[in-house]
C-alpha cells in the first residue's frame, strides 16, 4: 500500500466521480429525464433511494437519512472500486476476486453505454 501504483486507481475513482454524478444529474433532468445513466452509474443508491421512495413525508428523519446515505455511497463508490480493484491484486483471496470481477463487469457495462449512447448521439445529430 505504500507503493504509488496501489493509489492509481482510488485516485482515479476520485477524478470520475464528479464527471459520473454530473452525467447522473443532468440525465435526470431535474426530475423530467430519463433514469438510465443514473441506475447504470449508482445501481446500489438508486436502489436504495428506490426502497425508502414514498416512505415517508419530505422533511422526515427517515427520508433525510436515506438522502445521506444515497449521496455518500455514491460519491464513495469509485474511489472504493479503485481501492478494492488495488487490493485484489495484492491478496489473494477468492471473495476479493469475486468482487473486482463484478466491478469490472459493472465499468465495462457503463463503458459499452457511453460507447452507445454516443453512437446514438452522432447519429441523431
Amino acid at each position: 500500500m505504500r507503493n504509488l501504483r496501489f493509489w492509481i486507481p482510488p485516485i482515479i475513482g476520485v477524478v470520475l466521480t464528479p464527471l459520473c454524478f454530473f452525467a447522473a444529474l443532468v440525465s435526470t433532468g431535474a426530475g423530467h429525464g430519463s433514469y438510465g445513466a443514473m441506475f447504470l452509474l449508482y445501481p446500489v443508491p438508486s436502489a436504495i433511494l428506490l426502497l425508502f421512495a414514498g416512505l415517508a413525508r419530505d422533511d422526515s428523519p427517515v427520508q433525510k437519512l436515506s438522502m445521506v446515505l444515497v449521496f455518500g455511497i455514491a460519491i464513495l463508490q469509485f474511489p472504493f472500486y479503485g481501492f478494492v480493484l488495488s487490493y485484489a491484486r495484492l491478496k489473494d483471496y477468492w471473495w476479493l476476486t469475486i468482487t473486482a470481477g463484478i466491478i469490472w463487469l459493472h465499468i465495462l457495462g457503463i463503458v459499452v453505454w457511453l460507447v452507445l449512447a454516443t453512437m446514438m448521439w452522432v447519429i441523431v445529430n
